[in-house]
């Protein structure tokens, strides 16, 4: 089940655990688990659609939707059959375009599979998050001074 952070943005008990998975894989990975330990650990308790949906020889055909186990088994086909964020990443935009769940999840998978040196700053010209993140990251800090 969802975990109580997933429940504050996924209300369906399926939509939360597909959030929860991918927290799992990411944190699995940013701690330098290998690829399939981390899709495995992220199997452990879920349910059956997104345990299905973190098989990445899944041989289902992938679906551009936006319903949270399709969206789950894009990212993990475009992350474990590529060799590089920028790879992953581009093929997931081409697939289901910049508005989709789909490569935004690639972006935070890929990016704790391969870490920030995989990220080229070309990537980022267009996006603020980065100038975002550290504004949050330094108040977060302060308030555990």
């Amino acid at each position: 089940m969802p975990s109580g952070e997933a429940r504050l943005t996924y209300q369906h008990p399926l939509a939360g655990d597909v959030a929860a998975a991918v927290v799992v894989v990411c944190r699995a990975l940013i701690n330098g688990k290998p690829w399939g330990d981390a899709l495995a650990l992220a199997r452990t308790g879920r349910l059956r659609q997104t345990i299905q949906a973190l098989d990445e020889d899944n041989p289902s055909p992938l679906s551009p939707g936006g319903f949270a186990p399709e969206v789950l088994r894009a990212v993990v086909h475009f992350v474990a059959h590529h060799h590089s964020f920028a790879d992953a990443l581009g093929a997931s935009l081409t697939f289901a375009g910049p508005a989709n769940h789909c490569p935004v999840l690639v972006g935070a998978v890929a990016g704790a599979r391969w870490g920030a040196v995989a990220i080229s700053p070309e990537m980022l010209s267009d996006c603020d998050v980065v100038v975002r993140v550290q504004g949050a990251d330094e108040i977060l800090a302060d308030g555990w001074i």
